[in-house]
């Protein structure tokens, strides 16, 4: 009976520990979708961490990078309305899953360069990042966004 207890409890820690080396881990779930709707959020307390849009991100090493397109509130067509848009030009996030330290940057060259000092490899989808840009650009252009929308 002791023999299958101390079994049980081995193969609990065990799986325990696999979890907690994979994925976002233990602490963080990723909300699914449109890429307006993917986030990062903490799994107790359901706070966003990574705002969306995510458009892509990799695990590696106990850090969470990537780059998503910030949303921002706007008023169109001289405050008859306001609408949540994508900004067009895209940040770079580093979150280290361990200690949520989170880190965002504008300039592609300065992400990478803290990947590097990080040992994190730079294998990215900036394809990804340039069709989602393209497509929520002709989009705002088809609707006219750009030119009775501005920033609140």
């Amino acid at each position: 009976m002791m023999k299958k207890a101390i079994v049980f409890l081995v193969a609990i820690l065990g799986f325990l520990f696999i979890h907690l080396k994979s994925g976002l881990g233990f602490k963080f779930t990723e909300i699914i979708g449109a890429p307006e709707a993917r986030a990062i959020q903490h799994r107790f307390s359901n706070n966003i961490v990574v705002q969306p849009a995510i458009i892509d991100y990799r695990i590696e090493g106990g850090y969470a990078f990537g780059f998503r397109l910030p949303a921002y509130e706007a008023s169109c067509e001289e405050g008859k309305y306001t609408s949540s848009l994508l900004s067009l030009e895209g940040v770079y996030f580093v979150l280290n899953l361990n200690n949520e330290l989170y880190k965002e940057y504008k300039q592609k060259r300065e992400f990478y360069k803290h990947l590097l000092l990080l040992g994190l490899k730079q294998n990215l989808n900036h394809a990804q990042l340039n069709e989602v840009v393209q497509s929520y650009q002709s989009r705002y252009k088809e609707f006219g966004y750009f030119e009775t929308c501005a920033p609140l």
